[in-house]
């Protein structure tokens, strides 16, 4: 019989199973009349319902998303905002995309704020990127500190916030 523990069997999967497909006949060897079968599922870090929330942040890099507009748009109150030639907002939904995440909603990043305490990681001096766009140069975002919820506050697309991706 082959050795159950030998480098063909994937020892981090869910299932693996080891199989001789004739019976008692020898030499058993792997690949030959031995063969594997590893199933596995995607892992997910933190679970909270159905929602798999990433181990940790991701701090976003910047993404210039002005597409031949001028790098500084104005606002309504008169102040420049470069929001789309530093846009962290876009940075971090590709961020989350390459993990093969996304950033989360509203509602989903109000979760993990309400889970805060069995969650590890999470930056108690910081704020968190929403999925929920406000404005074109605004997203909503949860600031831990003082527990601005993602459903009333906004915030340009160019600060520099974190985010903690979900699937």
């Amino acid at each position: 019989a082959d050795d159950i523990y030998n480098t063909s069997v994937d020892k981090t999967s869910c299932m693996a199973i080891l199989y001789d497909v004739n019976g008692a006949s020898i030499p058993n060897r792997v690949g030959a009349d031995i063969q594997t079968l590893n199933a596995s599922v995607s892992s997910c870090d933190i679970r909270l319902g159905s929602l798999c929330v990433a181990a940790g942040d991701t701090t976003p890099s910047p993404i210039n998303t002005c597409d031949n507009q001028p790098d500084i748009v104005w606002d309504p109150y008169g102040s420049a905002n470069e929001w789309c030639a530093n846009n962290y907002w876009a940075g971090a939904k590709k961020s989350c995309s390459a993990q093969g995440m996304r950033v989360p909603t509203k509602d989903e990043l109000n979760t993990i704020y309400t889970n805060r305490a069995t969650i590890s990681g999470l930056n108690s001096a910081a704020g968190y990127w929403s999925a929920t766009e406000s404005t074109a140069t605004n997203a909503l975002y949860q600031y831990l500190p003082t527990n601005w919820s993602a459903y009333d506050h906004s915030i340009y697309k160019s600060y520099a916030g974190n985010v903690r991706c979900v699937r």
